[in-house]
Formats: C-alpha cells, structure tokens, sequence
C-alpha cells in the first residue's frame, strides 16, 4: 500500500507540474480551479483591452437571457439526409461577438453590425417553434405566439424577423462595441486541442 500511494502521489505531482510548464510557457499560472485556470489565461494572453462595466446596467441586462430550449424533437424524413448533431452549443457561440464597450442609449435599432439589447414590443405569429423565449411569473421559461414587451438581444430580434415575426414598437436599445477576445481564445484553444489529439499528445488534448 506504501508504494501503491507514493506512486500514486508521484504520478499526480508530475502531471502537475507538467500543467504548470504548458501555463507558463501560454504566459499565465496555475490557479486553485480549473475555471479560474482558464480565466487567468483569457486575461493574460487573448484579453487586448480592459471593458468598463456598471453593474446596475449588467443586472438590467440579464433579463434579456433566457435558457435554450429543451424538448426532444423527432423529425420522420421521407428520404435520405444526413445528420448532425451539436455535442455541446456553447464553444459555438463563444465564437461569436460578443457587447464589449458601452456605447450608450438610442431610440432606434442601428443597422449595422453594432450589437444592441432592445426593450421592444414584439409579435410570434402562431408557428411550431416559436422562436422568442420569455419567463412567466413563476419563474419558468415559456417559448410564447402573440404580441408582448420585453428586453431581447440582437440575435434574438433577428431570429424573431426571419420567422416570421416582427417588431412592433421599439422603447429603448442599449448599444455596444463588438468583442471578439472571447472568439480569439476559443478558436485558438480549440485548434491547439485539435492538433495535440492528431498528433496523440492525449495529456495535451486533455490540457
């Protein structure tokens, strides 16, 4: 049992340390998570510049975040077709543009590629995937048809026009710079990843 534990502790210390040296090396360190890890990373090597936030806007803002949908959905195909599946959504949109810098209050959508999050009036005609989520009174998330108010991102906004949706009113929109760090750090990562596991480095795949 003696040798048992400390190989054990030695296997585990040298994976460790191994950890360390590839940090190092991307510039940043070890932390005491593997979250807080990976954030001293994004800051220290793909963040470009420092983002001034207000938190009274940030808790504004959250309101506009509602969670994916989860209902199974079978489709019957009549013919051949092939079949994707998304393992996961999220390193997808981690490479998208994400608001960055405060720009400021406006009356209307812009239309251009500024990112906004609109308080607006918005009408779901009556389809089989509503595409607007909203969260009722008891706290859960519904995907309604029909006309309301709320707080929705531009994604969103652009996802209710190409469904057939529209935007009745416009009350206020909150403006932002496009930030693409977040994209720079998954896409580089992930090719890192990509590269190890064909070359069969799997401690670099897993790191």
């Amino acid at each position: 049992l003696r040798d048992y534990n400390e190989r054990d502790c030695r296997i585990l210390h040298r994976a460790i340390a191994m950890f360390q040296d590839l940090l190092l090396d991307m510039g940043t360190e070890l932390r005491s998570t593997v979250a807080s890890t990976a954030l001293g990373l994004f800051r220290s090597r793909y963040l470009r510049q420092n983002i001034e936030t207000s938190a009274p806007l940030n808790d504004t803002l959250r309101a506009s975040y509602i969670a994916s949908r989860v209902e199974p959905f079978r489709p019957i195909l009549s013919t051949r077709a092939y079949h994707y599946d998304y393992n996961s959504m999220f390193p997808d949109a981690m490479t998208r543009p994400v608001p960055g810098e405060y720009l400021g209050q406006s009356r209307s959508i812009p239309d251009d590629s500024t990112l906004y999050f609109a308080d607006a009036t918005v009408s779901v005609p009556d389809v089989f995937l509503p595409p607007l989520g909203a969260r009722g009174k008891d706290g859960r998330i519904y995907f309604p048809t029909g006309t309301w108010r709320g707080l929705f991102a531009k994604p969103d906004l652009e996802l209710l026009q190409r469904t057939g949706g529209c935007i009745e009113t416009v009350h206020e929109v909150s403006l932002f710079h496009s930030f693409l760090d977040l994209a720079d750090y998954a896409t580089d990562l992930y090719r890192r990843r990509a590269s190890a596991k064909a070359a069969g480095d799997s401690f670099l795949a897993l790191f």
